[in-house]
């Protein structure tokens, strides 16, 4: 047994004595979450060079970035890399033991509300250029992989960014897979 995994064990006793029954399994587990945008090109080519236009699409990227950065902190993720409509952040498994939620929530749960405020923004945005009305809105596809702690975390983003590029994209871009 080496130096680490004592202080490990330690750390952990310590914790469960702190918090007792609220210390459960997967507080031991930490969510990797990828998210990027689906079909983004296409709207930029319908688009086109028109500055307007693309002022327009480029401030529904910011909003919906500053808000999904605010809802990951608010869920007490951490936020990695959050820009247009890319999102790569740490996140716990699931919030249960918290004064500020009414009923247990997941990190999937956090996942559906980030969908949902990409699809208001854009909404909002597509109000004011109705000349997108017949595209199809872009989306968002995610991946997420649950890592334990004592696990390599390069090898938790790996199989984040596998899960979102090699499997929610394809399914996405192939749906009869």
């Amino acid at each position: 047994v080496n130096k680490g995994q004592v202080e490990e064990k330690e750390l952990f006793d310590q914790l469960q004595l702190q918090f007792g029954d609220q210390f459960l399994h997967y507080h031991k587990h930490i969510a990797i979450v990828h998210a990027d945008g689906d079909s983004i090109g296409r709207t930029l080519q319908e688009i086109g060079h028109e500055v307007d236009k693309l002022q327009l699409f480029s401030a529904f990227l910011h909003n919906f970035a500053h808000e999904a950065a605010q809802q990951i902190d608010f869920y007490g993720g951490l936020p990695i890399y959050v820009g247009g409509d890319d999102l790569f952040f740490l996140a716990p498994v699931a919030r249960t033991h918290s004064p500020d939620i009414d009923r247990p929530t997941t990190v999937l749960h956090l996942a559906l509300q980030l969908d949902q405020l990409f699809q208001e923004k854009y909404k909002f945005f597509q109000k004011e250029l109705t000349d997108l009305a017949s595209v199809t809105p872009p989306t968002l596809s995610f991946g997420i992989h649950i890592n334990h702690v004592k696990s390599p975390l390069y090898e938790g983003i790996q199989q984040s960014r596998h899960a979102l590029f090699k499997q929610a994209k394809d399914i996405r871009q192939n749906p009869e897979k």
